[in-house]
């Protein structure tokens, strides 16, 4: 049986993120790996704007230029720990400053600014 979740009324999830470095130690090994075969799956093009959501410290991220000239990338996460981290890594301009996501599925961005490709 299952049971229906009220976006408005369900209680947000928590993740105990503390360290974006240690994340990275764990997670970016992987990442590193499964990043180009999941952009080569997702056909991504030239000129794509990217909004990654769930993108931890951004290895996806910044995986993108490498693959294509991407327009931007967006980067979402429930870990303001984890956007900081990744926001440091990077100067590139096609990089916008990633957003803590509050609540569930809610994403901050404009329908005006789409085409874009969703990564979770």
């Amino acid at each position: 049986m299952t049971t229906a979740v009220d976006p408005k009324t369900a209680p947000p999830s928590v993740f105990p993120a503390h360290d974006g470095a240690v994340y990275e130690q764990a997670m970016g090994r992987w990442s590193r790996r499964l990043a180009p075969l999941l952009i080569e799956f997702g056909g991504l093009a030239d000129g794509d704007r990217v909004l990654d959501v769930g993108c931890g410290t951004g290895r996806l991220s910044y995986a993108l230029p490498e693959a294509a000239n991407v327009a931007a990338v967006t980067g979402i996460d429930q870990a303001e720990v984890y956007l900081a981290y990744a926001r440091r890594r990077s100067a590139d301009p096609r990089f916008i400053s990633g957003t803590r996501m509050r609540g569930h599925c809610r994403l901050p961005m404009a329908r005006s600014t789409a085409p874009f490709r969703c990564s979770y």
